[in-house]
C-alpha cells in the first residue's frame, strides 16, 4: 500500500517534470511554415502499416516486456513516432517540430487520463 501512495504522489511530479523538460527542447520556431495540402495516394496505407508493424513488434515481445512496459510503449511512442515521421517526410522539419511541439502540449492530458482510470481501479 506505502508503495502505491509512493507512486500515486510522484506521479504528477514526474509528468510536470517531464513535459517542462520536453517543452523546453522543443522551442517555438517564428518562421511560418507552410503544410503540403495534398498527401500521395499511398500516405494513408503506409501509415497504417508502420503502425501496424511496430504494434505486432510490440504485442510479440509483450511476454518479456511486462504488461505495464508493452502498455506504455505502444500508446504514445508508436503513435507519437509513426506521425512525426510521416509529418517529416510530407512537410519537412519545421513542420515536423510543430507537431511534435503541440503533442507534448497535448502529453499531460493524456497522462492524467491514465492516471485517473488507475486510480479509480485501484
Amino acid at each position: 500500500m506505502t508503495t502505491l501512495v509512493l507512486k500515486i504522489a510522484l506521479a504528477p511530479a514526474l509528468v510536470v517534470g517531464v513535459t517542462l523538460f520536453a517543452r523546453a527542447f522543443l522551442r517555438k520556431n517564428d518562421q511560418a511554415h507552410a503544410l503540403s495540402s495534398s498527401r500521395p495516394s499511398w500516405d494513408l496505407h503506409a501509415r497504417v502499416v508502420s503502425t501496424a508493424a511496430l504494434v505486432t513488434v510490440l504485442t510479440t515481445v509483450a511476454g518479456t516486456l511486462g504488461p505495464a512496459m508493452s502498455g506504455v510503449l505502444t500508446s504514445f511512442p508508436v503513435a507519437g513516432s509513426v506521425l512525426a515521421a510521416f509529418t517529416l517526410a510530407n512537410d519537412g522539419p519545421t513542420a515536423s517540430l510543430a507537431m511534435l511541439r503541440g503533442f507534448v502540449v497535448a502529453l499531460p492530458g493524456f497522462a492524467v487520463f491514465f492516471f485517473a482510470v488507475a486510480v479509480a481501479l485501484g
